[in-house]
């Protein structure tokens, strides 16, 4: 080879890395690349191929309260029938349930030191969020006792 050979060894980087960069600086290599001033092939090849720093991803989890989950069980074993240990016939109800997609991420991707802990992320309030919601109704069609289909 020849030129002036790479003078940010491993240390220097790691040092910069953890003065001068917050959390949310360090979703991608690209980013991290940017706010340091350094190319992204060095940046990749000391992180990615040294070691330097590891990825983990952060998932948004609900916070639930205890009625919530109160809730939930006093619903499923009200789905019971009790007499034969079996679940109830479903074959005539509606099932309505409804998809929300949040606007905002819910998972994100950060490059971590290897002692470092993965940021524990909890939403206990999903008002303020932007979100879009999908209402979804599934059902077998409903014959009525002439054998005429009332909802399909």
């Amino acid at each position: 080879r020849c030129g002036v050979g790479n003078k940010l060894n491993r240390e220097v980087i790691a040092e910069k890395i953890r003065n001068n960069l917050t959390r949310n600086d360090l979703k991608s290599l690209p980013s991290i690349a940017k706010k340091l001033g350094i190319s992204y092939g060095t940046v990749h090849q000391v992180i990615r191929r040294e070691g330097l720093m590891i990825r983990e991803n952060s998932q948004m989890k609900p916070d639930l309260t205890d009625e919530q989950r109160a809730a939930r069980f006093a619903f499923a074993a009200e789905q019971l029938n009790r007499d034969e240990m079996r679940y109830k016939d479903h074959t005539r109800t509606i099932h309505i349930d409804e998809k929300c997609f949040y606007v905002r991420q819910y998972k994100h991707k950060y490059y971590m030191f290897p002692e470092d802990d993965v940021p524990n992320r909890i939403l206990a309030n999903k008002h303020k969020l932007t979100k879009v919601i999908f209402l979804i109704a599934v059902t077998r069609p409903i014959y009525n006792c002439l054998g005429n289909c009332t909802f399909d």
